[in-house]
């Protein structure tokens, strides 16, 4: 290696960014180890992993980011937040489709934030110790590795990339290297619509306290707008527009929390407000306290956070589901704005403590302060294991229970719909369609966990309301039950005449009940259909019975919607069973002799068929004969 070469990369690579690369590599494997037993031991719930996972399996089978957690009928996942960072994830996850994947890389992209602090601490004050001390820092904050594990229970959330992007964008601006600012600042766009809230925060903060950069920080606050108005007024209308409508409740509006607080806010009672004030006081506390305070030691750009911070509150007046806490994923757009203050609040602090001529020693003893407050907090008031306020039990695996999970995995078809448990169902988010236990659709299984009502602060204890009454349906099996897990199969309603014949895809017809197959001219034939849905359907079918003979005239036939025109198609839950009843009268001119009993489908509007398919898919015909029957003299 030449004396020059040498040279370059140790100057690159030196003791403190060998130290901050080995952290950042320790950080990667123990949160993602953590994030595996929270999964394994029953610990997580699928919201939020299964929103992410779900479209990403579906993806790689043909069906891009759809996901049916959002909305039984299905879906895309743009059609609730437009987060296209995802689409970077797709790639990686065909070649790694497993779920533990998402783990892995939103603990590694938490973790490289380390490499932007010690970069831009490095820059700005010039110092190898100073700068490892913020990145350690950076590692130890609660808030950071709250959010890294989704504070225990919500899996995966793609806003844990928008910490390091963002601070490697302000180093690479600070640096002047647009090429690479403008990239990371795309990224980060692309996190999730309502961060743009505090990219056009910091723009403000470039625009108004740099001169030589104030086209970077307009360029910005411009282009945050603008993303925003296109990803909510444009793209995710069109996405939701292109969901299928669900009469069961449709998903929430992006903002749904915000929203009606921001309208409602001025007519708020003075103790809301004071609540308010309350929960902020102990956000900022939560964030500064980990840095011994010195954020405030750069207020400018400290008040960058207040934006999304302020969004954050206003959820109180909006009945938001889940606590508001400075430390799970909600916090991921307020943390780059803590360590930039923190790095521009020592270098304000070091240049005061040379005006007033402190020793070198003292100079340099307040960064391992900084890291020292960090180490206090993460044992205090942090989600590692040894933390002081985390439940030994909070990362226990019980093989017993996972052994039951793993048995009744092989029991569910990949094929089937599930109704699930919230946290049992979160290894359950690589199939099609899956739901957790709310709303009145139909599923192919469903399956209870009475383990799940502990491992959830906020379960609704539905597994334990619905047990009773599944177990005493005639409509639902019993096929497993075991460790407090129970796996139940719907039960087709018993019919005299069972068979199967898909229409179009879009209709199974299960079989059927018959009154008689013999009458007389004015009788009345009862037909009981039972039909099920195989996807939601746009257009209101007609259902068709016709008696016909050898010549095709019909004698008796009786056409309308189904269930006596009450239960349109386009009202049809995928999975939903109609009992389907017809009375029709035989002519009474009908001549003696064998009928036909024909049924089918078809669009009123247009007096076309829907196509009756075979095994392979195939049209084979446009109507399904049922059988015989044999008309009487009079």
């Amino acid at each position: 290696m030449g004396p020059i070469l040498r040279r370059r990369l140790l100057g690159k690579y030196n003791l403190g960014a060998t130290i901050c690369l080995v952290a950042i590599l320790l950080y990667t494997i123990t949160f993602f180890v953590l994030q595996v037993r929270l999964y394994k031991g029953l610990h997580m719930e699928i919201e939020d992993l299964g929103h992410y996972d779900q479209p990403l399996y579906n993806s790689l089978h043909g069906r891009f980011l759809e996901t049916s957690l959002m909305n039984p009928q299905g879906g895309s996942l743009f059609a609730g937040h437009f987060v296209p960072i995802m689409l970077f994830l797709i790639p990686i996850y065909a070649l790694f489709p497993y779920t533990y994947l998402l783990f892995f890389l939103q603990a590694l992209a938490a973790g490289l934030g380390a490499l932007a602090v010690f970069l831009l601490a490095r820059e700005r004050l010039g110092d190898e110790l100073v700068a490892t001390c913020f990145a350690l820092a950076y590692l130890l904050h609660p808030s950071l590795q709250g959010a890294t594990l989704n504070l225990f229970h919500f899996g995966f959330h793609p806003g844990n990339f928008f910490p390091p992007l963002v601070l490697f964008s302000f180093y690479s601006l600070l640096k002047e290297r647009y090429r690479y600012f403008t990239c990371f600042f795309l990224l980060a766009l692309m996190v999730q619509e309502t961060y743009t809230v505090s990219l056009a925060a910091l723009g403000l903060y470039i625009l108004l306290t740099d001169t030589r950069k104030q086209r970077a920080g307009t360029a910005m606050l411009f282009a945050s707008f603008l993303w925003f108005l296109i990803a909510t007024q444009v793209v995710i209308p069109y996405f939701r527009a292109l969901s299928p409508p669900d009469r069961l409740g449709s998903m929430e509006p992006v903002g749904a929390e915000l929203l009606p607080a921001l309208s409602s806010l001025f007519r708020q009672r003075l103790s809301l407000y004071l609540e308010i004030l309350r929960h902020a006081r102990h956000y900022l506390f939560y964030l500064l306290a980990p840095l011994s305070f010195l954020p405030l030691a750069h207020i400018p750009s400290l008040l960058a956070l207040l934006p999304y911070l302020f969004v954050n509150l206003m959820a109180l007046t909006a009945d938001y589901p889940y606590p508001l806490l400075p430390n799970s994923w909600h916090v991921t757009p307020i943390i780059p704005f803590v360590f930039i203050s923190a790095v521009l609040g020592g270098e304000r602090l070091s240049r005061w403590a040379k005006g007033v001529y402190l020793k070198g020693r003292l100079l340099k003893a307040w960064p391992l302060l900084v890291l020292a407050a960090s180490a206090f907090a993460c044992y205090w008031y942090g989600p590692l294991p040894f933390s002081r306020s985390v439940d030994p039990a909070r990362y226990a695996v019980d093989g017993v229970i996972a052994q039951s999970v793993a048995e009744v995995k092989a029991l569910i078809p990949p094929e089937a719909s599930l109704a699930a448990a919230r946290c049992i169902a979160s290894h359950f988010t690589q199939r099609r369609t899956i739901h957790m236990l709310r709303g009145n659709w139909v599923p192919d299984y469903v399956l209870l966990d009475l383990n799940d009502e502990p491992c959830h602060p906020w379960s609704d204890y539905r597994s334990r309301q619905l047990l009773p009454i599944l177990r005493e349906s005639p409509r639902w099996e019993l096929i497993y039950a075991q460790n407090n897990i129970f796996l139940f199969r719907h039960r087709p309603p018993p019919m005299k005449y069972p068979l199967s014949a898909n229409l179009g895809n879009m209709v199974q017809l299960l079989g059927y009940d018959l009154s008689t197959d013999r009458l007389k001219p004015g009788d009345t034939l009862q037909l009981t259909l039972y039909w099920q849905a195989l996807k939601k359907m746009e257009a209101n079918y007609s259902v068709f019975t016709h008696l016909i003979d050898e010549d095709n005239h019909i004698w008796g036939q009786k056409d309308n919607w189904p269930v006596n025109n009450t239960h349109p198609t386009t009202e049809w839950v995928k999975g939903e069973i109609v009992i389907d009843r017809y009375d029709i009268i035989v002519d009474r001119d009908a001549p003696p002799g064998e009928c036909t009993l024909e049924i089918g489908m078809y669009d009123l509007a247009t007096n076309e068929r829907m196509p009756i398919l075979d095994a392979q898919r195939q049209v084979k015909d446009n109507a399904i004969i049922l059988g015989y029957v044999w008309i009487e003299s009079p």
